[in-house]
């Protein structure tokens, strides 16, 4: 990772205390038909960090239920659960989630403990870590 600012002479204004990202930059190797091209990719910020996949696992810790909400539309995917020692436990296919749609999971069955609830999709994949009791 290398973070270049490029500021006429090398370096910030003396009399700057404070700044801020607004653009990020990022570039890297594409391989296309056995080479390899770099490309620039370039984005606000804020785009950036509307496009995020996030899930909401709630209540936590749980008891009887487990429900799931997400902030963006997914899709062909599944949550699933993992036990503490890696096992999965539990899955949810779906082919489509919509934004602030939720999932509910009956746990009410479950052994106490703590698990890592994934979200896998074709838009990317997120995570939370829940306590059940």
């Amino acid at each position: 990772f290398r973070w270049n600012m490029n500021y006429p002479g090398g370096g910030p204004p003396r009399e700057s205390r404070s700044w801020s990202v607004d653009d990020i930059l990022v570039t890297g190797s594409i391989a296309q038909g056995g080479g390899q091209v770099s490309q620039p990719l370039s984005g606000d910020t804020d785009v950036l960090e509307i496009n995020a996949l996030e899930m909401n696992c709630f209540p936590n810790p749980a008891t009887d239920q487990v429900n799931i909400s997400i902030n963006r539309n997914v899709t062909n995917g599944k949550i699933i659960f993992t036990d503490i020692s890696g096992r999965d436990v539990y899955q949810v296919p779906f082919s489509k989630l919509f934004e602030r749609e939720t999932v509910s999971v009956n746990t009410s069955n479950w052994p106490g403990g703590i698990f890592v609830v994934r979200l896998v999709s074709s838009e990317g994949t997120t995570k939370q870590i829940i306590n059940i009791r």
